[in-house]
C-alpha cells in the first residue's frame, strides 16, 4: 500500500488486478471518496477531481468532510499479552511511589485465564471481573 498526497489530503494507493487499474481511497474522511486510474498521472487527476466533488457535497449539506482523529486505537491481542501490559502501564503510574514505606504497593496478581469463544466469555465474565484487579 502507497499514500499519495493530493491538495494536502493523504490517500491509500493499491493497484487492483481484477480491473487492471489503480485505485486510491481518502483515509482522512469521514465516508469514502474513492477514485481509479491506469498510471499516476491520471489516478491523481481522478483524486482532485473526486475530492473536489466530495469537499463541494460536504458543504452542501453542512457535514464536516475530515474525520476527527481521537488517539484511540483498539486491537486485539493475546490475552496474555494484554494483561503484561496493562500490568506494566499500572505500575508505571504508581512509579513515584515505589520505596516510599509510607504506601504499600503490592506486587501484580495473575488474572485467570480468558475464555476463548463467546460462550465461554459470557459465561465467566462475572467471574474473572471479581477475580482480576485491573
Amino acid at each position: 500500500m502507497n499514500i499519495m498526497d493530493i491538495d494536502g489530503n493523504k490517500a491509500a494507493i493499491a493497484y487492483d488486478p481484477d480491473i487492471n487499474l489503480f485505485r486510491g481511497e481518502f483515509i482522512e474522511l469521514n465516508s469514502g471518496a474513492d477514485f481509479y486510474g491506469a498510471d499516476v498521472e491520471t489516478l491523481r487527476k481522478e483524486g482532485e477531481t473526486s475530492l473536489r466533488i466530495y469537499l463541494k457535497m460536504c458543504q452542501e449539506q453542512g457535514i464536516e468532510p475530515r474525520c476527527t482523529i481521537s488517539g484511540q486505537s483498539n486491537m486485539r491481542i493475546q490475552p496474555e499479552l494484554n494483561a503484561k501490559r496493562a500490568q506494566e502501564a499500572a505500575a508505571e503510574l504508581f512509579r513515584p511511589y515505589w520505596g516510599r514505606p509510607d504506601i504499600d504497593i503490592q506486587e501484580p496478581v495473575d488474572c485467570p485465564p480468558q475464555p476463548t469463544s463467546i460462550a465461554d466469555e459470557m459465561d465467566s465474565m462475572h467471574e474473572a471481573n471479581r477475580a482480576c484487579p485491573l
